[in-house]
């Protein structure tokens, strides 16, 4: 199994680790004025982080403020329409598509506790899960990706979602194409036992 992660410790360097099947195989530095934050080129953008189609992403992590865990928005600037995010605001979670609308739910995460977060969407309907259960779905909820945006962990825009403030984003996972029922439930329940293993 491969997993990316992403960590971003309160003033000091953030880190980028690759593991296979647990055992670390590279590690990125990221300067201290970039820690926190990982973006992608348009490329990589539409073929490993296509957000219009099913996909999951699952993420951990903890903090004590708000911003943006991961997003699909332009590579600078302001946020603008089909640009998707999952960011902390007011201590919970909003999945924002936008000038679309958006999906909210569960209690406070910006508590410093370690929490796993999960988006599915599948047939355009689109569901958030937390700590293993399912705190919101809406229905018909998605839009076309713009070929201009970049996915990025740790930030958006920053008019929008705004960048991450402190504490850790770790093993985060991207299913393009998604993950039908069972192997969701798995990830969902953090079973490393999976069969579909995810694109980055």
């Amino acid at each position: 199994e491969l997993s990316v992660d992403h960590e971003h410790l309160n003033h000091q360097p953030g880190r980028l680790v690759a593991k296979v099947d647990g055992r670390e195989m590279m590690e990125m530095r990221l300067p201290e004025n970039q820690a926190g934050k990982f973006q992608s080129n348009q490329e990589e953008a539409k073929i490993q982080f296509s957000m219009d189609r099913d996909f999951t992403v699952s993420v951990e992590f903890s903090t004590k403020g708000r911003g943006t865990l991961f997003s699909k928005s332009p590579p600078e600037g302001k946020w603008a329409p089909n640009a998707k995010a999952l960011f902390i605001k007011d201590g919970r979670l909003v999945y924002d598509i936008g000038w679309v609308g958006a999906l909210s739910g569960g209690p406070n995460v910006s508590d410093g506790k370690t929490h796993h977060v999960l988006l599915n969407v599948r047939n355009g309907d689109s569901e958030l899960f937390l700590d293993g259960k399912s705190v919101g779905k809406k229905k018909g909820f998605k839009a076309e990706d713009d070929p201009e945006h970049v996915f990025k962990i740790g930030a958006s825009a920053p008019d929008f979602g705004f960048d991450w403030e402190s504490g850790d984003i770790q093993k985060l996972r991207f299913w393009k194409g998604g993950l039908r029922k069972l192997e969701l439930n798995k990830v969902v329940k953090l079973d490393s036992n999976l069969k579909v293993q995810p694109s980055f």
